[in-house]
């Protein structure tokens, strides 16, 4: 009876972990124009929070991997553009869901009640890499590094904390350019206890450069913290 029971027991489990989902769609202008390089979030209706962040690319389409099946609300975000929001997405496990052409509007701007602020977008694109930004945006209060990894454009991370990116295993952890000497449960540890608070940005590096190491060909995720704090692991 008990074996019986705890079958059904272990499916659920593993169904409710279960990430496959995928969301893509295609960002265009007013004027039918594509949108390059917008951040494109997926949130919790719940409480608001962070689910995963990406961007489009050059021809404003976007990709959303490694979704756990729920209820979710896009955003768009571009410079001059409103805010664009996608809401009652319903996601099932394994679903390829395309949201087809979503369209921005137009922002009016006053200019006799116009103020400049500075605003740290979510996630900028480098010619050889995506960044992060945690500091100064909604995604460090109450996380980790191995909980905002799971959040990041083009990272995956599966339910034995292994980190793919772009779905290529092997990714090397640096942490402020430094090559991180862990592995396995050991790295895990220390990213679960490594506070979002302490994180400035995270680099996605899809294109390597001569500084790093030749056998970072899979990706590089290199960890920035903020310049008051040092969290360095040390070899064991």
């Amino acid at each position: 009876m008990r074996a019986a029971l705890t079958l059904p027991l272990l499916l659920a489990f593993f169904t409710a972990q279960s990430q496959t989902a995928v969301i893509h769609g295609r960002l265009q202008g007013p004027e039918g124009e594509s949108i390059a390089f917008a951040n494109v979030a997926l949130f919790n209706p719940a409480d608001s929070s962070l689910y995963k962040a990406g961007n489009s690319d050059e021809q404003g389409a976007f990709t959303l991997t490694g979704l756990g099946a729920g209820n979710y609300y896009l955003k768009a975000l571009y410079l001059g553009l409103n805010d664009l929001q996608q809401a009652d997405i319903r996601l099932t496990d394994d679903q390829q869901l395309d949201l087809g052409v979503l369209t921005f509007s137009a922002r009016s701007i006053n200019l006799e009640e116009a103020t400049v602020t500075a605003a740290r977008v979510m996630v900028e694109i480098k010619p050889d890499r995506t960044i992060f930004n945690v500091d100064g945006t909604i995604n460090s209060a109450g996380s980790d590094a191995i909980a905002l990894l799971r959040k990041a454009p083009n990272v995956t991370v599966d339910n034995n904390d292994n980190i793919n990116v772009l779905g290529r295993s092997g990714v090397l952890l640096y942490v402020d350019g430094k090559r991180l000497p862990l592995t396995g449960q050991d790295l895990t540890s220390y990213l679960q206890n490594l506070p979002a608070e302490q994180i400035d940005r995270i680099e996605i590096i899809t294109n390597p450069g001569a500084r790093y190491e030749a056998e970072g060909n899979a990706g590089i995720i290199d960890i920035r913290l903020k310049r008051t704090k040092t969290w360095a692991p040390t070899a064991r």
